[in-house]
């Protein structure tokens, strides 16, 4: 089913993911620019568990935030139910691939257009569905819903956020992240970013986060007029700052997601993991290192020649 011109909705539910880290947030953003973009005229409202998603309306790509409580079982499931339908939507997206009661809650709330991710259980609930690729970015997992909206989202929403005269002349370093065994150690970073500096004459840039110890960063590169330390940025100002990026190296994180997102290409190192390619924008010119073990096993000379190398990519035109 393609909704035609004169079908298009005016007011569209979404039940967000609710993953509670960073990164997961910061993947919905293509999905809601396209949102916002191929449906400008129209109320765009977020149900989510979640507050961070305020940052998503913060952005302009949302009107309003609705939380609502997973864990409050009946009572909760009815109150959600009754704020659906109270909302006269005309579309309902369920960006969750998992949750039977999200999809219960599309089924019930009576929504005239219901989309989401194909499950075999129940297939009935949405009018159309797709399936979700585990293999491609969540992120364009994400952008492939839009097409049951009948509209081509291609790839050209991940871009740089708003309008940048800034030279991409920086490359990006990302030593952050919550889990100790997902890091990389910090004398890797500073060893890749002389390298950088010396042998490709780009200038770095360090993002750090709260949870980062920058004083080793800062007294390794005390007086360098070509590295620069980020702190603790808004998300508004990291996505702005990511259109003055030619590349990001750093650990499964947060920041690493706004650079991906941001149409920057990426490498991103991993542990010993089972499956990364829905955490790495492969289609967008981005690549992964997963080490055999620890991640510290991960070598500096591989990462710098790979570093090299998509330095050299053309971004990728290819449509979803």
């Amino acid at each position: 089913m393609k909704v035609s011109p004169e079908l298009s909705p005016k007011k569209i539910a979404v039940i967000a993911p609710n993953k509670p880290f960073f990164g997961a947030l910061i993947v919905t953003i293509p999905f809601f620019r396209a949102l916002r973009e191929l449906f400008p005229e129209a109320e765009l409202d977020i149900f989510s568990p979640r507050k961070e998603f305020a940052m998503i309306q913060e952005l302009g790509l949302a009107d309003k935030i609705i939380e609502y409580d997973i864990k409050g079982g009946s009572s909760g499931f009815f109150t959600t139910l009754s704020l659906l339908r109270e909302g006269s939507y005309h579309a309902l997206i369920v960006m969750r691939r998992e949750s039977m009661r999200d999809r219960l809650l599309g089924f019930f709330s009576g929504i005239p257009l219901r989309l989401g991710f194909m499950k075999k259980r129940c297939p009935f609930i949405f009018h159309e569905s797709i399936p979700y690729d585990k293999y491609i970015y969540r992120g364009e997992n994400y952008l492939n819903l839009i097409w049951l909206l009948g509209e081509n989202a291609p790839l050209r929403f991940f871009r740089p956020y708003g309008e940048s005269t800034k030279k991409r002349d920086s490359i990006w370093l990302l030593p952050c992240g919550s889990d100790e065994e997902k890091l990389w150690p910090p004398e890797n970073y500073a060893k890749l970013a002389r390298l950088i500096r010396n042998r490709l004459d780009l200038r770095v840039k360090f993002i750090l986060g709260p949870g980062e110890k920058s004083s080793f960063f800062e007294e390794e590169f005390k007086g360098d007029e070509k590295v620069e330390f980020l702190k603790n940025l808004p998300l508004k100002e990291l996505l702005l700052e990511a259109s003055s990026s030619a590349a990001s190296v750093g650990n499964d994180c947060g920041p690493g997601h706004i650079a991906q997102t941001m149409g920057v290409k990426s490498i991103v190192l991993f542990a010993a993991e089972k499956n990364v390619d829905e955490w790495v924008n492969i289609a967008g010119g981005s690549k992964s290192i997963v080490s055999s073990g620890p991640i510290e096993m991960i070598d500096l000379e591989e990462v710098f020649t790979d570093l090299e190398e998509i330095l050299k990519r053309p971004g990728s035109d290819r449509k979803i």
